[in-house]
């Protein structure tokens, strides 16, 4: 009897499981933010990376590169937007590292208004500017972008068991 009912139980967690898998990979409709910009909620929480003009495709990709000629990063390579989802279990991914000068565009994929704001609760004073001083709508969008180097960390201010982390070096 216990083992029947055990085997029923985790029969239930399995299905509630990917359930809640299925609907957080579903891709959400456009919905304009309240800048009257068209928002898509992004699919998933990484942002493919720009290919630098200035390095050349390698001709023979058989060929292994030498690692002493392997490109440095370009400094003045162009500041970059990183996606970050908001959904009801936290922010995925909750930790980035970015450049200074780059932004980070937090959309809201979950059922509630979320409100991403810097540390500590609940007073955000470790980088004012990081708080959009509202909770985001359902499938809205909120931008930042970061000038300052260190680490910051933040939480939903509605719900501050969630948090993340943002690291902006030079």
């Amino acid at each position: 009897m216990n083992k029947t009912l055990l085997g029923a139980i985790i029969a239930v967690v399995v299905v509630i499981g990917a359930v809640m898998l299925l609907n957080n990979n579903a891709t959400a409709p456009s919905t304009e933010d309240t800048n009257n910009e068209t928002v898509n909620p992004a699919p998933t929480p990484t942002q493919t990376p720009t290919p630098n003009p200035s390095e050349t495709p390698n001709p023979n990709p058989s060929q292994t590169p030498n690692p002493s000629q392997t490109p440095t990063p370009n400094p003045s390579a162009s500041p970059r937007t990183y996606d970050v989802s908001m959904t009801d279990t936290g922010f995925a991914p909750s930790t980035l590292a970015i450049k200074k000068g780059d932004t980070v565009k937090f959309t809201n994929n979950g059922t509630r208004a979320i409100w991403p704001a810097s540390a500590p609760h609940p007073t955000h004073t470790d980088y004012p500017a990081f708080d959009p001083k509202r909770g985001i709508a359902v499938g809205e969008s909120w931008s930042f972008t970061f000038d300052q180097v260190g680490t910051w960390r933040y939480h939903d201010h509605s719900n501050a068991t969630r948090f993340g982390s943002v690291t902006v070096t030079e």
